[in-house]
């Protein structure tokens, strides 16, 4: 796996201490848009954003990105320069990233010129900035990064860096903060929904239906394990005929294309739903249906 860690800054008067659920909460706001510029890259790449340990006084909120080693190998953008990016984008103007400036604006927010982040990767990352202002979803995760430090009057300042005890270069100050989530802007109170497409996903199977109705199916995957509705007409109906092509119970692997429904709550996606699209059957297969019990 490929790892690349971060600290959150908050600047804290003195004697002062930040209030925890500000502090969580902008976290999950930085974790979600680390996970939204991943999909951006890459919509199959899997990322986990980790806690690691946070200090006292002007607190730094440390955590590890990790990348499953095949995404970081099929997108050299994934792992390391994802950090970058997120970081850029939450921290930089925007139109300083157009030009030869984009490098100066890297190393203001901790990352300087190693085999990470060449100058061609370097270009790249600009480039992927300035497309995200596009991305409204990004846009709003942002905003969270400056709203919820707006909430406690100790939090002075908020910044982003890659080392744990030094305070980052770029540290917006508070005053800033409401023009940085558009205090002004009109806020969209309706919900938003999206949909991801995981095609062709390897999953073992945990629990299967021996009904071949729409039903809850269990499985487990290098994400761990979740619950999915079975929606492929096709193979519900080769299921009632018993001409699937597979195996049908616990332990057996498959692929499957998994549609995840998920919708924004307080500038947070949660996955509200799932379900199997597609069962994915060998041509030159033939096995008899062993199912699992209900």
């Amino acid at each position: 796996m490929d790892q690349a860690r971060a600290s959150l800054y908050f600047d804290i008067a003195q004697g002062q201490l930040a209030d925890l659920e500000v502090v969580a909460r902008t976290s999950i706001a930085w974790a979600a848009l680390v996970k939204e510029v991943a999909f951006v890259l890459d919509p199959s790449a899997e990322v986990q954003v980790q806690f690691v340990t946070s200090t006292p006084g002007s607190a730094f909120v440390n955590n590890l990105t990790t990348a499953v080693a095949k995404a970081a190998k099929e997108n050299p953008l994934i792992a390391g320069p994802l950090i970058a990016i997120a970081t850029t984008f939450a921290l930089a103007i925007p139109v300083h990233l157009a030009d030869d400036a984009a490098k100066d604006v890297l190393a203001k927010v901790g990352h300087v010129h190693t085999d990470e982040i060449s100058d061609e990767s370097a270009r790249k990352i600009a480039e992927e900035v300035v497309k995200l202002e596009r991305n409204g979803i990004a846009r709003e995760q942002r905003r969270e990064l400056y709203r919820q430090p707006e909430r406690d009057e100790k939090i002075v300042g908020f910044g982003i860096g890659r080392t744990f005890d030094v305070r980052p270069e770029i540290v917006v100050p508070r005053s800033d903060f409401r023009d940085r989530f558009g205090a002004g802007e009109v806020v969209q109170t309706s919900s938003e929904i999206r949909y991801d497409i995981q095609e062709r996903y390897p999953v073992e199977i945990l629990r299967s239906s021996s009904q071949a109705k729409e039903a809850m199916w269990k499985f487990d995957s290098d994400s761990g394990e979740f619950s999915a509705k079975m929606k492929d007409r096709a193979f519900l109906d080769a299921l009632r005929s018993g001409h699937t092509g597979l195996e049908i119970g616990e332990g057996v692997e498959i692929k499957i294309d998994l549609k995840t429904k998920l919708e924004r709550r307080d500038g947070v996606w949660t996955i509200v739903e799932r379900t199997v699209e597609r069962v994915h059957t060998p041509k030159s297969r033939q096995s008899e249906l062993q199912f699992a019990h209900d």
